[in-house]
């Protein structure tokens, strides 16, 4: 038997709310198909969404915290003379290298979390999330002077992601 092609267009195979919402007139909204603005918390909060930005978070802080713990080590190791053998640097390298990564992966899913639940919760995405979720992760960080010299890291990674979401 031979096997024939079907063309069937892709707005036909997947179903998309938001062009069919976009068709409807706004007489013709029901409530299950409200515009963005009328919707509740509830409804604009997704948390497929929410745990994608977390891993996303884990996954991307974790790696920059462990190339800086990468880099910090390096930088400890060399300047000061209390690593005499290969094991103790390997050592040092790695307890750095785990520190930091966990912090900055902790910190930045954090980040991605807040922004996001403020995004949810306001219906937009602004500047201000990024600045209302800076300032409520950072501020585990600041009381803590191991943590503190790593501030410039964590902000280096809230700009990253800000050029990304808004400038970009």
């Amino acid at each position: 038997m031979p096997h024939h092609a079907v063309n069937v267009p892709w707005r036909e195979l997947r179903h998309n709310p938001r062009t069919e919402r976009d068709r409807l007139s706004e007489a013709e909204l029901s409530d299950e198909s409200k515009p963005e603005s009328d919707a509740t918390f509830m409804d604009r909060f997704d948390m497929g969404m929410m745990n994608r930005k977390l891993i996303f978070g884990v996954a991307c802080g974790g790696v920059t915290g462990i190339m800086f713990g990468l880099m910090d080590s390096h930088r400890v190791i060399s300047k000061t003379g209390q690593f005499f053998t290969l094991a103790a640097k390997v050592k040092e390298t790695t307890r750095m290298t785990a520190f930091t990564g966990t912090v900055f992966g902790g910190y930045f899913a954090a980040y991605q979390g807040i922004k996001y639940g403020i995004q949810a919760y306001r219906g937009e995405d602004t500047f201000f999330n990024v600045f209302m979720a800076t300032a409520i992760s950072i501020a585990p960080v600041v009381p803590f002077p191991a943590l503190r010299a790593r501030l410039p890291y964590m902000a280096f990674l809230v700009a990253i992601d800000t050029l990304n979401s808004h400038v970009l």
